[in-house]
């Protein structure tokens, strides 16, 4: 019997690299910084899932244009400093990815994150070359306001 399945879509921030905690941290050592001190229900709330666009628009309205360029540089280089100190697949993957492999279904990434940043998050867990080719970003698409 044929399987219905002929693609299987990662996300990848907490779906394929366990970046989520760290961006947690992130955001909360910014907002204290900036003096926009929040909890961590309110970051997950307000941040997590979203592309630096959408952050410097969250920030900006409460802080100011100023702030929320500031929020959106330190986000970019506190995340990398973090993952390049310690970043790895999420529990379980390796398991998975050889499960599926057995599969032989096809395989990709879509993410809300930039090239740049899955090169970099993929690439130190050591997952950027098994998906090379198949990775697609938001920053692909057109975006629109509803």
């Amino acid at each position: 019997m044929e399987s219905p399945v002929e693609l299987v879509i990662f996300d990848c921030d907490g779906v394929l690299v366990g970046t989520e905690r760290i961006a947690l941290r992130v955001q909360l050592r910014i907002g204290a910084e900036l003096g926009w001190p929040l909890t961590e229900d309110e970051v997950v709330e307000l941040f997590m899932g979203r592309s630096l666009v959408s952050m410097a628009e969250v920030v900006r309205p409460r802080l100011g244009d100023r702030a929320a360029q500031l929020w959106c540089d330190r986000f970019a280089e506190y995340h990398r400093e973090a993952v390049d100190a310690g970043l790895a697949p999420v529990d379980g993957l390796t398991e998975a990815l050889a499960g599926l492999d057995r599969t032989n279904l096809a395989t990709c990434i879509a993410s809300g994150g930039t090239h740049e940043k899955m090169a970099h998050t993929l690439g130190r867990t050591g997952l950027y070359e098994r998906f090379a080719g198949r990775i697609h970003s938001a920053t692909e698409v057109e975006r629109t306001i509803n």
